[in-house]
């Protein structure tokens, strides 16, 4: 039997909603560096951006195809404690950016939208959504069935040519020398 397509066909009434796919899956990682190894070299998703974040963590993007993302984020011992939940791992679905204020509007009438977080590359976090170093803007809503869910807009494709702020982390937060595959790649 052959199938033609998973996709189902196109419904009568939108969601209010605009969705556009998957943005991201984000996981926790005790360390950034066997992270990177193992998603860039193991499973072929090529690291686009890694940066360095707020309470000496960092964070990172995989391209997974399609315009989703594999991300880790990576935290210092004495702050993993704080979050034995590892409340930090979330999915998140992909909006197109002209509807992100309509949508965020939507959330808050609705009572859903927990907090929102325009997430810089040079600055990880911006206050001004319009800033130009924003590359995805966030909106979290409040927890249901006790996982995080996040509705987010990218500003900016990523380019691991420019977004490859620093290098992983180990265990120990000792920072590992790493090149992107796609990086070696492109010479």
């Amino acid at each position: 039997m052959e199938i033609k397509s998973n996709k189902l066909p196109q419904m009568v009434l939108p969601p209010s909603i605009p969705y556009d796919g998957l943005s991201h899956v984000a996981f926790y990682a005790d360390d950034m560096h066997a992270a990177t190894k193992q998603t860039e070299e193991e499973l072929g998703m090529p690291l686009m951006c890694l940066m360095d974040i707020p309470g000496g963590g960092q964070h990172s993007f995989h391209d997974a195809g399609n315009g989703a993302f594999m991300s880790f984020m990576w935290f210092p011992k004495e702050k993993r404690a704080d979050k034995p939940d590892r409340s930090f791992s979330h999915i998140a679905y992909l909006i197109p950016d002209a509807y992100f204020e309509k949508v965020r509007e939507d959330l808050e009438q609705k009572g859903l939208l927990n907090y929102a977080i325009y997430h810089g590359l040079e600055a990880p976090m911006q206050v001004d959504a319009d800033h130009p170093d924003v590359w995805i803007r966030s909106l979290y809503l409040k927890k249901t069935m006790g996982m995080t869910l996040e509705i987010a807009s990218v500003k900016t494709a990523l380019d691991p040519r420019k977004h490859i702020f620093t290098d992983p982390r180990n265990a120990d937060g000792e920072k590992v020398p790493y090149k992107s595959i796609f990086v070696k790649d492109l010479g």
